[in-house]
């Protein structure tokens, strides 16, 4: 067991399972935590119950032991419920997601064997950011909001966004084809699953009459995809070739 001074909101271990990226916030506003603050570009950077910030952690061979590495906090704004990286791996991406106020931001830090660079903010343009997901073979994350109901494409290689694309009431969870080309979201609030093609930036129901879909999973192969039923209490099974409800 790994003692840590601050309670845990997200984490994610980097592509190679060499490092663990966690974001926290102070349970209690000390010296530490008020040197966050001022550090932050505004107010709304900092959440009322406490900053955030993001450290990391080495992870040994046989995966028993975690080593904190020594490095400068950098402060990611509100609550952060989603991290991505980089196709280089170079830089960490956290969103920022907050109850209080309309953050729609996107937190850079870029990590090397020492300190952090200083951290970089991306105003994507939507509220509460809650859903990342990296697309490997460009240099491409795609990211939802659950209150705006966009998606937006993040171009890791500029650290610029695209405009938003409406998807739909309260994305709650999206998955990506093994060739990039469809980013598939469950809209819990609209009952259906949304289709968006990377190439074109277009949007399509791909699926409706699910009751609640909130979590996605495609089968090794492809032709089948999952989707978990919140409020029914069911797991549905649809064909991808033609959208199809198969078992509810």
């Amino acid at each position: 067991m790994v003692e840590i001074t601050d309670a845990a909101n997200a984490m994610r271990f980097s592509p190679d399972g060499k490092k663990l990226f966690v974001s926290f916030e102070f349970g209690i506003l000390g010296s530490e935590a008020e040197i966050i603050a001022s550090n932050a570009d505004s107010d709304a950077d900092v959440a009322a119950d406490g900053p955030r910030y993001a450290a990391y952690f080495k992870c040994d061979a046989d995966k028993n032991t975690l080593e904190r590495i020594p490095t400068r906090n950098s402060s990611i704004g509100n609550e952060n419920t989603a991290i991505a990286f980089d196709n280089a791996v170079s830089t960490v991406y956290f969103s920022s997601y907050a109850n209080r106020t309309d953050d729609g931001n996107l937190f850079l830090i870029n990590y090397n064997d020492g300190e952090p660079a200083t951290t970089q903010k991306i105003d994507l343009g939507i509220n509460r950011v809650i859903l990342l997901k990296e697309a490997k073979k460009s240099n491409k994350i795609f990211a939802c909001s659950d209150r705006s109901h966009y998606i937006v494409i993040i171009d890791t290689s500029s650290n610029s966004c695209s405009v938003p694309y409406h998807i739909g009431d309260y994305p709650s969870d999206m998955i990506l084809s093994a060739d990039e080309k469809t980013v598939y979201i469950a809209c819990l609030k609209e009952n259906k699953i949304v289709a968006f093609d990377t190439a074109t930036s277009s949007v399509r129901d791909f699926c409706t009459g699910i009751n609640t879909p909130s979590c996605l999973a495609l089968s090794a192969d492809e032709e089948i995809l999952f989707a978990g039923n919140h409020q029914a209490r069911t797991i549905s099974m649809i064909d991808v070739k033609t959208g199809r409800l198969l078992v509810t």
